[in-house]
């Protein structure tokens, strides 16, 4: 017994160079949602550290700043003791 199957003819066949583009232009908008969504925490976190606490940088290191395409410290670390700025109860 053989046995054919055929597609029905009102229904087409996802090509996935047609629906490819798609897909990447979904998952670019997703990433930058996400990343978005990430710069505006770490703002939020370092705007609510620095109100509550003072940087006084720690004596006797050697600070020179490169200017590249950001500027940098020399040796790519800057040391600091955090104060609490007021007690917390």
């Amino acid at each position: 017994m053989l046995i054919t199957l055929s597609r029905p003819e009102n229904t087409h066949a996802l090509v996935l160079s047609e629906v490819l583009p798609s897909i990447i232009l979904f998952l670019q908008n997703v990433l930058t949602l996400c990343y978005s969504f990430a710069w505006a925490e770490m703002r939020m976190l370092a705007a609510n550290f620095l109100t509550r606490f003072d940087l006084e940088e720690v004596p006797g290191q050697e600070v020179d700043c490169r200017q590249f395409i950001t500027m940098q410290f020399k040796t790519g670390s800057w040391k600091v003791m955090v104060k609490p700025r007021f007690e917390i109860i």
